[in-house]
């Protein structure tokens, strides 16, 4: 089980000889490196994987959570789709296996009786800049063999949401990401609303725990079933990142696993 399971960006582990060696130490099989991280942002990033490091622990890169591939000013959708290509240009091929990205509702306009969405009020634009940007993207990820898995945040329950999603499973080398905590922290709306029905197309898993309150919690410390998250990860045969967000977390976390075993 542990090989199909990987540390998150952590709080403690700022280099990554540090991921290597946690993971070394606990028996865990892979890590995910964060770019939300200062230490791992995109030029450090890319001399990471420009040098000639052993990168076998490498699994997969959680890009920045305000990355937005369907944003309607170019400038700013060219430069994030500048930074995805830069990273599959530099990465190894078949060293890296996920790119997790974050699906973004877009900003939206507050009038006075309700919240509207700009990606909503301009669907037909929003779904054509979604599905250019990704044809840009296939070619690399599929040179170098990448999944592009896009993470669920509690969002699938707005039918733009639903129809992006919907291109993005028929698309070449995209996938899901299903992560448990935020969908249980949304009354698992995103499993009503779309994952349900489309359980082929998760690629991985990030797993932590939700008391009711917050999400990222310690494994069994919550309300979610567990045991059938990981039950899906054997029988999908997938690999998961174990998502709490520090070392004491992510220690107990794992002995906990270990005694499952």
């Amino acid at each position: 089980m542990l090989e199909k399971l990987g540390i998150p960006g952590i709080l403690e582990l700022t280099s990554l000889e540090a991921y290597e060696t946690f993971c070394e130490q606990t028996g865990m099989g892979f890590y995910e490196l964060n770019m939300n991280f200062p230490f791992f942002s995109s030029g450090k990033l890319l001399s990471l994987l420009h040098s000639k490091k052993d990168f076998s622990k490498l699994y997969s890169i959680h890009l920045p959570d305000n990355l937005d591939i369907a944003e309607f000013n170019t400038e700013i959708r060219l430069g994030n789709i500048e930074l995805i290509k830069n990273l599959l240009t530099a990465i190894p091929k078949n060293s890296l296996k996920i790119l997790n990205i974050h699906l973004q509702k877009g900003n939206c306009f507050t009038l006075p009786d309700k919240v509207c969405f700009f990606y909503e009020l301009y669907e037909k634009e929003y779904l054509e800049t979604l599905q250019s940007s990704l044809s840009e993207l296939i070619p690399l990820l599929k040179e170098k063999n990448v999944i592009l898995a896009f993470e669920n945040t509690g969002i699938c329950h707005f039918s733009f949401i639903q129809k992006a999603l919907a291109c993005i499973v028929k698309t070449p080398h995209c996938a899901l990401t299903w992560d448990i905590g935020h969908d249980a922290k949304s009354h698992y709306r995103d499993f009503k609303y779309f994952y349900c029905e489309h359980q082929d197309n998760i690629a991985h898993l990030h797993i932590h725990d939700f008391d009711g309150t917050l999400d990222h919690k310690e494994l069994y410390t919550g309300e979610v079933d567990l045991n059938k998250i990981f039950d899906f990860l054997r029988t999908h045969d997938i690999r998961g990142v174990i998502e709490t967000k520090n070392l004491p977390t992510l220690n107990a976390s794992i002995e906990k696993i270990k005694c499952m075993l």
